[in-house]
């Protein structure tokens, strides 16, 4: 049953190119200070922002803003209540998702690509000729 074998091989590596998907996250240039985050807040309007804070925790806040001295957002977006502030003097990077075309491309590579392996599989375990 040598079919079973790799389609077990193949779940993991489509699980591995949907979770490289599509995107990336790119690094801001922004000094941590209320009027350097706000023009960048103001001018790109982000919808989403990953934030790492000097101990080296990754936070992602959805709709952020400036309130006072802190960065604060929705935590997650399936509750709008969760609320989370990050004092901009503990951010250490500022990062947006972005679309990433050769992400996109291997994704669906990898997805015809295992697609193909296990149609060949799949019609070499049919009958075999009798000579």
């Amino acid at each position: 049953m040598i079919h079973r074998h790799v389609l077990a091989l193949l779940v993991p590596l489509l699980l591995a190119a949907a979770m490289a998907a599509c995107t990336v996250n790119r690094r801001v240039e922004v000094a941590p200070e209320p009027e350097a985050v706000s023009r960048y807040l103001e001018a790109s309007r982000p919808a989403d922002l990953q934030v790492t804070d000097t101990t080296g925790r990754t936070t992602w806040l959805h709709n952020p803003r400036i309130a006072g001295d802190s960065l604060v957002g929705v935590a997650g977006r399936d509750d709008p209540r969760a609320r989370r502030a990050v004092p901009l003097t503990a951010i250490r990077t500022l990062a947006v998702p972005q679309f990433s075309t050769g992400r996109t491309l291997g994704l669906v590579g990898g997805i015809v690509g295992a697609a193909g392996l296990a149609l060949l599989v799949v019609a070499g375990d049919g009958p075999q000729p009798v000579y």
